[in-house]
């Protein structure tokens, strides 16, 4: 409730998104979502908004993209680690194939023919699966993020809005362990989220479950939609509750939302586990190189 309180607040002081955002095309959000792991979500979106308008890109040249056009795209990243170019340009092709074969090479009629619908056999969800990028994660998140993404600029709306799950990646796991609204229930598990690990995927799997479940409660007591609180929290957990040095009182800098830190701390010291405990403030989200991590 204290979480929801303060979200409520947050939502109200939020910016809304520049027009020239909102009026993006699907073929593009499709894209981003589909690669966006690993790596930094702002990064991403400028390169590969650059690189669409610079080759005016449609699906059938989407089949061609290769590991050096990624490179490209991503060249300058501040961890060339994680540029994974022939990875990326992989599931790149493969949107451009699915959509050449079922689609007539048309992002917009794969959004068409859900009907208005996330769910079900001919929903908007069951027809991501069809693409590699999206079908590989069980609670997918690459798909709740593109719907978040969709709905949330108003691009799509669907039936059955209410029923959207929470996007999980490593930044709202960290803040959901931190602030204890998912506590680890043995000393031994404590323990393992206290410092690098990279646990076995089933683990990884229930914590991020646990996280889903808290944020869809979360949600609910918030009065606001799973895609704004996973929004701001994500935002929070990217800005201000990192992984490495937690920001709790500050400082404030050019990397932080102004509407996240207006009185110059995190918006959740005021409930925030970790805030009070030391211990609690060691806690961090498990490793992992899945590609939709």
């Amino acid at each position: 409730m204290a979480a929801a309180e303060t979200l409520r607040t947050l939502a109200e002081g939020r910016p809304q998104r520049a027009e020239s955002v909102i009026q993006s095309q699907f073929l593009f959000r499709l894209c981003l979502s589909a690669i966006c792991h690993q790596i930094n979500w702002d990064f991403l979106s400028a390169r590969l908004s650059d690189a669409f308008s610079a080759d005016q890109t449609d699906a059938k040249a989407l089949r061609e993209v290769s590991a050096r056009d990624v490179q490209q795209w991503l060249n300058g990243y501040a961890r060339p680690e994680r540029i994974r170019a022939s990875e990326r340009a992989a599931l790149v092709r493969d949107i451009g194939n699915v959509l050449v074969e079922s689609y007539e090479g048309s992002a917009d009629r794969l959004l068409g023919e859900s009907r208005g619908l996330l769910n079900g056999a001919t929903g908007l969800l069951s027809r991501l699966d069809a693409f590699v990028a999206f079908r590989e994660d069980p609670l997918r998140k690459k798909s709740n993020v593109l719907v978040h993404d969709i709905v949330r600029d108003g691009v799509a709306r669907f039936e059955d809005e209410n029923e959207i799950l929470p996007a999980i990646d490593y930044h709202i796991m960290r803040l959901y362990l931190r602030t204890g609204r998912v506590a680890p229930l043995h000393r031994s598990t404590m323990d393992l989220f206290k410092g690098d690990s990279a646990p076995r995927p089933r683990l990884v799997k229930l914590l991020r479950e646990a996280v889903s479940r808290a944020l869809t409660l979360t949600a609910l007591y918030s009065k606001l939609s799973v895609p704004a609180v996973n929004g701001l929290e994500w935002e929070i957990g990217r800005s201000i509750c990192e992984r490495g040095r937690p920001r709790c009182l500050g400082p404030v800098d050019e990397t932080t939302p102004a509407h996240l830190m207006q009185t110059g701390q995190c918006p959740n010291v005021g409930f925030c586990r970790a805030f009070a405990d030391a211990e609690w403030k060691e806690l961090r989200e498990p490793d992992s190189n899945k590609r939709f991590y």
